[in-house]
């Protein structure tokens, strides 16, 4: 099984600062060879559900410099942010690989409290 996700973004640098991100699932790019097992579908979920944390994460940060009064942004600096964001992702999802039930349940368990 391989589960492709990825970050689609929106942004204008200009005032007002607009940036709009949603995280993604290819289904294209992605594979599963037996839908039937629930362990694969949970993996597959989790890595969307774990990058969507990051989104958020990312989000914030956005929120945060939009609050300031005078904002020096750039079109790099958010292609950056949202190249760190990414990165960050890929770190912890390597983190918890390979991926066992134990491990699933433990990122499950901190994916939610992220999202709560």
């Amino acid at each position: 099984m391989y589960t492709k996700v990825g970050l689609s973004v929106r942004y204008n640098v200009e005032k007002p600062i607009l940036f709009r991100s949603h995280t993604t699932f290819s289904t294209l790019e992605s594979t599963v060879s037996d839908t039937t097992h629930l362990g694969d579908l949970r993996i597959g979920q989790a890595k969307f559900d774990l990058l969507e944390t990051y989104r958020r994460k990312m989000e914030k940060e956005v929120d945060s410099i939009r609050n300031l009064e005078n904002p020096n942004i750039t079109k790099e600096i958010f292609d950056n942010m949202v190249a760190h964001c990414y990165s960050e992702f890929e770190d912890k999802w390597e983190s918890f690989r390979p991926i066992t039930i134990e491990s699933l349940n433990e990122l499950e368990v901190e994916i939610k409290r992220r999202l709560n």
